[in-house]
């Protein structure tokens, strides 16, 4: 559905040049669910933001790299052109639903509004439609809440309004950043099953961003860590957590919390800053596995079996393949 080439997306601040999204290759394959996981500050939103082409400049700017959709590089599509497709076919849903919405408006007419300017229907149609999607998102007695404004809904129930808003232009993607993180527990799980139903429905690709392990167990086909700004290792979830091959992703799962275990592991060291990253590899300063290598160059991404790919020098190998084994395969 989506293909991301060599996406490289930089911000020029006073600190310095931020690598926010660096050599970035992905694809988000037809009614499939991609998970994108990383700790806060990874790139994980600028990846999202750079898709949909909403990169506030000053400062950030697209640098390199080509984004296929529908066998066009939106990236060289002119905004006339680009806004049939973003918010259209391409939806987006971000995490903070309270300032997406705008406060002085009924959150009725903001749907309204996106299925008029997208459909072309009529008003009357186009209200008809808010009714309906308010249901389907689960809003109860929609024709009383078409008329709310966002600060009369609770955190979930603008969620809710956020992805019917999303979902009105039938898009062929969406993509969900970290749709969940504001809401309580209870709620979560409920815009979580919310997601993985009107996928269903509307056979959607979706790109789902978060930072949570257990909620990517649970919605995502495959997953793609990220890491300074690069990803580091993609596959299929249930061979993810079987096999991490990264020493990060190993490290992530590491410092789950375990039943019947009172302590709590953590990564060591810090996330590097963008304005100064390490020499070679990014995570090498905070790796177990260090090798010379390691300092002095970024691994390419390799594919190791069954659709696993990995870009390290020192990868977590099964016990079936010996490193000696992994390198002459290189």
């Amino acid at each position: 559905m989506l293909k991301i080439e060599n996406l490289s997306t930089y911000l020029y601040t006073e600190d310095g040049l931020l690598k926010a999204v660096d050599k970035v290759n992905l694809e988000i394959r037809q009614g499939e669910t991609l998970g994108l996981v990383g700790e806060s500050g990874c790139g994980k939103s600028m990846t999202a933001l750079s898709i949909m082409r909403l990169i506030p400049t000053p400062p950030g700017r697209i640098t390199c790299g080509k984004i296929f959709f529908d066998g066009k590089n939106l990236l060289d599509l002119e905004e006339k052109e680009l806004r049939q497709i973003r918010g259209k076919r391409i939806s987006i849903v971000f995490q903070e639903p309270a300032t997406s919405l705008n406060p002085v408006w009924k959150i009725g007419d903001q749907i309204q509004e996106s299925i008029m300017t997208h459909q072309k229907k009529t008003k009357p149609a186009a209200k008809k439609e808010v009714l309906h999607l308010l249901n389907l998102v689960g809003i109860s007695f929609p024709e009383e809440r078409f008329n709310d404004y966002p600060h009369q809904l609770s955190g979930g129930m603008r969620q809710r309004v956020m992805l019917a808003m999303a979902i009105s232009s039938k898009p062929d993607i969406l993509i969900a950043d970290e749709p969940t993180t504001a809401l309580d527990v209870t709620i979560q799980a409920q815009i979580l099953d919310l997601l993985i139903d009107l996928k269903k429905r509307m056979n959607m690709s979706v790109l789902f961003i978060t930072h949570d392990f257990g909620i990517i167990a649970e919605m995502a086909d495959r997953v793609a860590v990220m890491y300074a700004g690069r990803i580091v290792e993609i596959a299929k979830t249930e061979e993810l957590f079987r096999q991490p091959l990264h020493p990060y992703t190993k490290a992530l799962l590491d410092v789950l919390p375990k039943e019947n275990i009172k302590s709590f592991k953590s990564i060591p060291g810090e996330v590097p800053h963008l304005a100064d990253l390490p020499s070679g590899c990014y995570f090498h300063p905070r790796c177990k596995k260090t090798l010379d290598i390691c300092r002095r160059e970024f691994p390419k991404m390799e594919k190791s079996d069954k659709d696993h790919w990995v870009s390290c020098w020192n990868p977590n190998i099964s016990i079936k393949e010996s490193y000696s084994n992994w390198r002459n395969k290189r």
